[in-house]
């Protein structure tokens, strides 16, 4: 395995646009963009409240499990979504029936979590949008990412060895045994699209359907699976 020598490829700032995301020191002295996913559950105990605070709508008939959940201004959890501390859901985001949002998942403001879609130990930056029936595990989303129906964002090698990230020819060792993948800024994912752990995608790459996808893209990347005519 190659030790990583090349960080250029990976700091957040390549990724990401910070200055409206109200949480951003988060990201203090984050030299590769997967160190924050370590972080994540202990920086949400420390920014949201033991006990369980609710500035914006919860329907009756929606479940808040455990502490340190924190539902800010206009925020919306519908009938049926299960909501796992600790947890923060930012203003104006909307949670739809059937979501299960397990801890550690910080939503930015404007996002949503749709229908039946899993969340676990993930970051969504302001105005991102996870479709029905999706999984994000273990990873990051940058501002106004979109992941289509059925998208799954796997974080687990199939052998539990460390998750590696290919790069230039390179490989890159992660240090975690789980991640799944990070997404740029204004990145879009078509319906079905699987992203193997470790997948990383710059800003505005794009997806085509049922295509799956490993290692670094950079800024841009169109990505199509082998057999597709689509243009």
């Amino acid at each position: 395995m190659v030790v990583l020598s090349q960080p250029r490829y990976f700091r957040p700032d390549i990724f990401f646009d910070l200055t409206t995301f109200a949480y951003r020191d988060l990201f203090d002295h984050v030299r590769n963009v997967w160190e924050v996913l370590p972080r994540l559950e202990a920086y949400i105990r420390e920014h949201a409240p033991a006990e369980n605070c609710v500035r914006g709508h919860v329907h009756p008939g929606a479940y808040l499990v455990g502490e340190h959940i924190l539902i800010e201004e206009d925020a919306l959890i519908e009938f049926d979504a299960f909501i796992q501390g600790p947890c923060i859901i930012g203003r104006g985001s909307i949670v739809r029936h059937g979501a299960y949002v397990r801890s550690g998942t910080l939503v930015g403001a404007g996002s949503l979590i749709g229908h039946e879609a899993e969340t676990k130990n993930a970051l969504l930056l302001p105005g991102s949008r996870v479709a029905q029936l999706t999984f994000v595990g273990d990873s990051i989303l940058g501002n106004r990412v979109s992941l289509g129906a059925g998208t799954k964002l796997a974080n687990w090698r199939l052998d539990g060895r460390t998750i590696c990230i290919h790069a230039g020819g390179q490989l890159y060792s992660s240090g975690l045994d789980k991640m799944g993948a990070v997404i740029g800024d204004d990145s879009q994912l078509g319906c079905n699209t699987v992203c193997n752990p470790g997948t990383i995608l710059g800003p505005r790459c794009r997806v085509y359907p049922l295509t799956s996808v490993h290692g670094y893209h950079p800024a841009g990347t169109v990505l199509r699976a082998a057999w597709s005519r689509i243009r």
